[in-house]
């Protein structure tokens, strides 16, 4: 009896014989096998019956006894695929989506090859980096269908991967909602015995932020928590100083400080002993964040002194932004306004070049608060209005919320009718909050 991973190789071996005699399924096909049987043969589905497989070789002129030499080769020339593959990867990786685009452009290779999802994915994903998200998304849905057609795609977690991949470019577009769905159906998708433990790790922490910033904090927390024991058996060091970094972050945010700091300081370890600057980054300006909310203004501003310095060549610059907005915000409480207004100004435009729309509302929040204390609040209302009109655009319904507040307060011994408008926007939207909840 073939095994299933029989079947699949043999499948392969006349699908390629096939191809060669110039025959499409239908010329292969007769009373005694279909079209559609020949495709689940020669895709490797395990459910179908070995004795068609034989009967396929016959008809071809295969011989049994040269079925193991041919299969030496094919097994040759999927291996040789697949280390191409990894290193096209790797040049992805290395910031070179397009050169990794052209080398997969050159490769030819039909849909019911095994390795046809994984080429359809790796295009994909160069596409994502290249900003070219529409034809990204589709090469992607294509290699999550052909992954659910082949043993290849499903051990590999193709499927996953895309789902991964698609959840970024949803949330590129500030799509929230639809990218925590696409990472759902990525946890979903993931074989646990396949390859690429890590991946289930990267679903799981993009989850936390898509939820963190749609405002479920806790939910987001929540995730983090019960997957903590299993990210720290990774051996990924990505993955746990993520885990670190977001659980110290939504700690915070839940004004949970003790163990927030906690948390920051066991990762800033980690990170330093590593070696992992980007890392090193994010957790010093959470510290920095955490001590801002106890009203440790040294300490704080050691801290984002010690993030700037590790700035590199490949820190994010919706890092770097943040760590800037945050800064301007001490800077406020120190009263060194030029300095404030100066790191308010560099967030705000790395913001708009890496379009973070949330994240913009909220420096433009920021510069509102600031004319306010300057007492000009003719240039307040505009950079709140700004940030409203954010708000208002991506269903940021508690941002408008606050935003509305603070608007009212600038109106309120300006214009009265201003100042009910206000309210009255202010009273609508907390109903709505209201009601999804």
């Amino acid at each position: 009896m073939l095994s299933a991973l029989d079947i699949h190789e043999i499948g392969e071996i006349i699908r390629k014989v096939r191809k060669e005699k110039g025959l499409r399924l239908e010329d292969l096909a007769d009373k005694n096998i279909s079209p559609a049987t020949i495709s689940n043969i020669e895709r490797g589905i395990p459910h179908v019956n070995p004795q068609r497989a034989t009967y396929l070789l016959q008809k071809l002129d295969i011989r049994l006894e040269d079925i193991p030499n041919l299969m030496v080769q094919e097994k040759e020339a999927l291996h040789d695929l697949k280390f191409k593959l990894f290193a096209i990867e790797s040049t992805r990786d290395a910031g070179n989506p397009d050169q990794a685009l052209r080398q997969l452009k050159g490769l030819q290779v039909d849909d019911s090859h095994p390795y046809a999802a994984k080429i359809y994915y790796l295009l994909g994903t160069c596409l994502n980096k290249l900003t070219q998200f529409e034809r990204a998304q589709r090469l992607l849905f294509d290699a999550i269908r052909l992954s659910n057609q082949n043993p290849y795609g499903k051990k590999n977690n193709i499927a996953a991967a895309s789902f991964y991949e698609l959840g970024l470019n949803s949330y590129h577009h500030h799509r929230l909602e639809q990218a925590l769905a696409y990472v759902e159906n990525g946890l979903e998708a993931f074989v646990d015995d396949g390859e690429g433990t890590h991946l289930k790790f990267k679903l799981i922490e993009n989850k936390a932020v898509y939820l963190e910033h749609l405002e479920r904090v806790g939910e987001a927390l929540k995730i983090i928590e019960d997957h903590w024991d299993a990210a720290l058996v990774s051996q990924h060091i990505d993955t746990i100083l993520g885990f670190y970094t977001w659980r110290s972050e939504l700690l915070s945010r839940l004004q949970q400080y003790d163990a927030a700091s906690a948390f920051c300081l066991a990762g800033i370890e980690i990170a330093r002993i590593n070696k992992q600057h980007n890392r090193l980054f994010n957790l010093w300006t959470i510290l920095a964040n955490i001590h801002m909310s106890n009203s440790q203004w040294k300490k704080a501003e050691e801290c984002f002194q010690v993030a700037l310095t590790l700035k590199s060549s490949t820190l994010h610059q919706k890092d770097l932004a943040h760590a800037h907005m945050r800064l301007s915000t001490l800077y406020i409480q120190q009263e060194r306004w030029e300095k404030s207004l100066g790191s308010i100004n560099q967030a705000i435009s790395l913001y708009k070049l890496i379009k973070d729309m949330p994240r913009l509302a909220d420096a433009l929040t920021t510069l509102g608060k600031y004319y306010c204390i300057q007492k000009n609040r003719h240039t307040a209302i505009t950079h709140f209005q700004e940030a409203l009109d954010i708000a208002h655009k991506y269903h940021l319904l508690n941002k408008k919320v606050d935003i509305l507040f603070l608007l009212a307060r600038c109106w309120e011994n300006i214009d009265r009718k201003q100042f009910q408008l206000c309210l009255n926007d202010m009273y609508k939207v907390k109903h709505e909050l209201t009601a999804d909840e």
